[in-house]
Protein backbone atom coordinates (compact mmCIF):
# COMPACT_ATOMS: atom_id res chain seq x y z
CA UNK A 1 0.00 0.00 0.00
CA UNK A 2 2.91 2.43 0.69
CA UNK A 3 4.29 2.21 -2.43
CA UNK A 4 0.57 2.13 -4.24
CA UNK A 5 0.44 5.82 -3.03
CA UNK A 6 4.07 6.56 -3.25
CA UNK A 7 3.05 6.06 -7.45
CA UNK A 8 -0.70 7.55 -6.80
CA UNK A 9 1.24 10.57 -5.42
CA UNK A 10 4.01 10.97 -7.73
CA UNK A 11 2.54 9.34 -11.52
CA UNK A 12 -1.22 9.34 -10.94
CA UNK A 13 -3.15 11.90 -9.50
CA UNK A 14 -2.13 15.18 -11.61
CA UNK A 15 -3.39 12.69 -14.20
CA UNK A 16 -6.35 12.83 -12.78
CA UNK A 17 -7.08 16.13 -11.04
CA UNK A 18 -4.65 18.43 -12.96
CA UNK A 19 -2.74 20.71 -11.21
CA UNK A 20 -2.70 19.85 -7.62
CA UNK A 21 -3.31 22.78 -5.27
CA UNK A 22 -2.02 22.68 -2.03
CA UNK A 23 -3.84 20.27 0.49
CA UNK A 24 -6.14 22.62 3.17
CA UNK A 25 -9.90 21.00 2.99
CA UNK A 26 -11.38 19.51 5.93
CA UNK A 27 -13.52 16.96 4.72
CA UNK A 28 -16.46 15.46 6.82
CA UNK A 29 -16.72 11.90 5.75
CA UNK A 30 -20.81 11.82 5.74
CA UNK A 31 -23.16 8.11 5.58
CA UNK A 32 -25.93 10.74 4.72
CA UNK A 33 -28.47 8.67 6.71
CA UNK A 34 -29.01 9.15 10.41
CA UNK A 35 -30.57 6.02 10.82
CA UNK A 36 -27.53 3.55 9.57
CA UNK A 37 -25.68 2.50 13.01
CA UNK A 38 -22.74 4.00 11.29
CA UNK A 39 -23.78 7.48 10.93
CA UNK A 40 -23.04 10.45 13.30
CA UNK A 41 -26.07 12.24 14.99
CA UNK A 42 -24.23 15.04 15.65
CA UNK A 43 -22.93 15.61 11.98
CA UNK A 44 -24.65 19.01 11.20
CA UNK A 45 -23.82 21.04 14.43
CA UNK A 46 -20.23 19.44 13.28
CA UNK A 47 -20.23 20.91 10.20
CA UNK A 48 -21.69 24.31 11.40
CA UNK A 49 -18.90 24.61 14.32
CA UNK A 50 -16.25 23.79 11.93
CA UNK A 51 -17.34 26.14 9.63
CA UNK A 52 -17.57 28.40 11.98
CA UNK A 53 -14.02 28.30 13.24
CA UNK A 54 -12.59 27.91 9.66
CA UNK A 55 -15.28 28.95 7.01
CA UNK A 56 -17.39 27.47 4.47
CA UNK A 57 -14.03 27.21 1.64
CA UNK A 58 -11.87 25.20 3.96
CA UNK A 59 -14.88 22.80 5.62
CA UNK A 60 -16.52 19.91 3.06
CA UNK A 61 -18.88 17.33 3.18
CA UNK A 62 -17.67 14.10 1.53
CA UNK A 63 -20.27 11.90 0.67
CA UNK A 64 -18.66 8.63 -0.99
CA UNK A 65 -16.46 8.46 -4.55
CA UNK A 66 -20.22 7.55 -6.13
CA UNK A 67 -22.44 10.72 -5.70
CA UNK A 68 -19.49 12.85 -7.82
CA UNK A 69 -17.95 12.22 -11.46
CA UNK A 70 -14.82 10.33 -9.96
CA UNK A 71 -12.32 12.93 -11.03
CA UNK A 72 -14.54 15.70 -9.30
CA UNK A 73 -14.45 13.24 -6.31
CA UNK A 74 -10.64 12.75 -6.02
CA UNK A 75 -10.27 16.33 -6.81
CA UNK A 76 -11.83 17.00 -3.66
CA UNK A 77 -10.07 14.30 -1.62
CA UNK A 78 -6.55 15.31 -3.02
CA UNK A 79 -7.29 18.59 -1.28
CA UNK A 80 -8.35 17.21 1.65
CA UNK A 81 -5.57 17.46 4.53
CA UNK A 82 -7.54 16.09 7.17
CA UNK A 83 -10.65 13.48 6.84
CA UNK A 84 -12.95 12.73 9.43
CA UNK A 85 -15.93 10.14 9.59
CA UNK A 86 -17.72 7.01 11.48
CA UNK A 87 -15.85 3.75 11.05
CA UNK A 88 -16.50 2.27 7.68
CA UNK A 89 -15.04 1.75 4.13
CA UNK A 90 -15.21 5.77 3.49
CA UNK A 91 -11.85 5.82 5.21
CA UNK A 92 -10.06 3.95 2.74
CA UNK A 93 -10.86 7.14 0.83
CA UNK A 94 -8.02 8.55 2.41
CA UNK A 95 -5.39 6.58 -0.40
CA UNK A 96 -6.54 9.73 -1.92
CA UNK A 97 -5.68 12.57 0.30
CA UNK A 98 -3.12 15.72 0.17
CA UNK A 99 0.22 14.38 1.51
CA UNK A 100 0.56 14.44 5.48
CA UNK A 101 -2.68 14.07 6.09
CA UNK A 102 -4.51 13.08 9.16
CA UNK A 103 -7.27 11.40 9.46
CA UNK A 104 -9.90 11.22 12.17
CA UNK A 105 -12.18 8.06 12.81
CA UNK A 106 -15.31 7.83 15.37
CA UNK A 107 -15.22 4.82 16.57
CA UNK A 108 -17.91 3.20 18.65
CA UNK A 109 -16.56 2.14 22.32
CA UNK A 110 -17.51 -1.56 21.92
CA UNK A 111 -14.37 -1.46 19.14
CA UNK A 112 -11.89 1.26 20.36
CA UNK A 113 -9.62 -0.73 22.13
CA UNK A 114 -7.93 -2.54 19.05
CA UNK A 115 -6.58 -0.91 15.67
CA UNK A 116 -8.70 -0.84 12.47
CA UNK A 117 -7.78 -1.19 9.08
CA UNK A 118 -8.01 2.42 8.39
CA UNK A 119 -5.65 3.02 11.03
CA UNK A 120 -3.41 0.35 9.87
CA UNK A 121 -3.84 1.76 6.21
CA UNK A 122 -3.25 5.60 7.69
CA UNK A 123 -0.05 4.31 8.74
CA UNK A 124 0.88 2.99 4.99
CA UNK A 125 0.20 5.73 3.66
CA UNK A 126 1.81 7.91 5.98
CA UNK A 127 -1.16 10.01 7.28
CA UNK A 128 -1.88 10.87 10.68
CA UNK A 129 -4.15 8.77 13.08
CA UNK A 130 -6.53 9.78 15.79
CA UNK A 131 -9.83 7.76 17.09
CA UNK A 132 -12.09 9.49 18.50
CA UNK A 133 -14.28 7.41 21.01
CA UNK A 134 -17.91 7.70 19.89
CA UNK A 135 -20.84 6.60 22.45
CA UNK A 136 -23.62 4.21 20.96
CA UNK A 137 -23.31 0.73 19.70
CA UNK A 138 -23.35 -1.84 16.65
CA UNK A 139 -26.64 -1.34 15.96
CA UNK A 140 -27.47 2.45 16.53
CA UNK A 141 -25.76 5.77 14.98
CA UNK A 142 -23.14 7.38 16.98
CA UNK A 143 -22.85 10.32 18.98
CA UNK A 144 -19.87 12.46 19.38
CA UNK A 145 -19.33 15.22 21.80
CA UNK A 146 -18.80 18.18 18.90
CA UNK A 147 -16.97 20.46 21.36
CA UNK A 148 -13.96 17.79 21.97
CA UNK A 149 -14.24 16.67 17.98
CA UNK A 150 -13.82 20.26 17.28
CA UNK A 151 -10.61 20.37 19.55
CA UNK A 152 -9.30 17.60 18.21
CA UNK A 153 -9.86 19.11 14.97
CA UNK A 154 -8.30 22.56 15.87
CA UNK A 155 -4.96 20.67 16.92
CA UNK A 156 -4.83 18.55 14.40
CA UNK A 157 -6.01 20.95 11.43
CA UNK A 158 -1.94 21.58 9.62
CA UNK A 159 -2.83 23.23 6.00
CA UNK A 160 -0.07 22.38 3.40
CA UNK A 161 1.26 26.00 2.66
CA UNK A 162 3.14 24.65 -1.26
Amino acid sequence: LTEMRRDYLDNVRQKIVGEVRPAKMILIYSRNNFTSRRSVREEQELYTALVDMYSADIVHFWTGIYPYAFRDSITLLSQGVLFLGPHGAGLAAQVFLGTNATVIEFRPRARSERASCFELMAYACNNHFHVYTSEGDKQTPMSINVSEVVDLVRRSYHPHQT
